[in-house]
């Protein structure tokens, strides 16, 4: 296969910005694996399986952003500021300087 640097280094740069830019690599792993086959030489498969497992950790990552986020939106205010005591209290803030909602 004549590519085969091209896509071992594609393969390198979508882990280096997966996880500052999860959109980034997903559309990476999407062309990468567009190009590739299981069924290719041993290289080529590599790529495409790798490619495959990239894309499943980006995908992951996406689902566990957002359901951190959707059950941070669904507290009531009074759990919210609860929270933000406690994390406060852990690192040392002095509570009565705290100006809550």
């Amino acid at each position: 296969m004549q590519f085969t640097p091209l896509l071992l280094r594609s393969l390198l740069e979508c882990v280096r910005v997966i996880d500052n830019d999860p959109d980034l690599a997903a559309n990476y792993l999407i062309r990468i694996r567009e190009s590739t086959s299981d069924y290719g030489d041993p290289t080529e498969r590599m790529a495409f399986y790798f490619a495959k497992a990239l894309y499943s950790c980006v995908s992951e990552h996406h689902q566990l952003c957002s359901t951190s986020y959707n059950s941070l939106t669904s507290l009531l205010p009074e759990e919210l500021t609860l929270c933000y005591k406690d994390v406060n209290a852990s690192c040392g803030v002095n509570e009565s300087r705290i100006d809550v909602f």
